[in-house]
């Protein structure tokens, strides 16, 4: 009787261990089911990693956004995110941005490579009719170049619309490049 007793014991004790593992292999599968990961490289064109990109993944059919920088590698991570459709933008400073439509699927996460192309550089242009206003319009740009603000180009225009100097001084990166050019001779004059 007592053998009987420790048979139905130990096949008891086998059934719920299965169910048991049946209930955490369900649970760790439908967790699987709901999320995913996104996971990339960013590169400059030369193929260099770009460290410090600002990073947003957002969701397009909800108020779900994340936000991270990427690794020193260039690598970035974004770990349990919903399954779906959604946006990621990429910036950096002197790079353009990117903006890349993603879906997240469950037990997949290709690594996504990112190449980043060089922004445009752009100066601001400050046309002065008046030649005694300039001091309105770029502190330094009436007497000596090196007195200019740099980013600064003053173009003296006469009420005539005839050009009468050209003074600036603009910083691109390490390189300055000084203007300066005044026209005296009224034939020489452009519209």
């Amino acid at each position: 009787m007592k053998r009987k007793t420790t048979i139905i014991y130990c096949a008891r004790v086998l059934r719920l261990s299965i169910c048991a593992m049946l209930v955490l292999l369900c649970a760790g599968q439908s967790r699987a089911s709901v999320f995913g990961d996104v996971r990339g490289i960013v590169f400059d064109p030369q193929h260099g990693a770009i460290a410090g990109a600002n990073l947003r993944l957002r969701s397009k059919s909800s108020d779900f956004v994340q936000d991270m920088q990427s690794a020193l590698t260039g690598e970035f991570l974004f770990r349990a995110i919903p399954i779906g459709e959604y946006t990621l933008t990429i910036e950096a400073k002197g790079f353009k941005s990117i903006e890349q439509s993603l879906t997240v699927v469950s037990g997949n996460a290709p690594v996504l490579y990112f190449f980043m192309t060089i922004a445009p550089v752009s100066q601001r242009v400050d046309v002065v009719e008046n030649p005694e206003s300039t001091a309105n319009h770029c502190a330094g740009a009436k007497g000596p170049v090196s007195k200019a603000r740099p980013g600064c180009v003053v173009i003296l225009v006469r009420p005539d619309k005839s050009v009468t100097g050209i003074t600036g001084f603009l910083r691109f990166d390490d390189v300055n490049i000084s203007l300066r050019h005044e026209r005296t001779d009224p034939a020489e004059r452009t519209v």
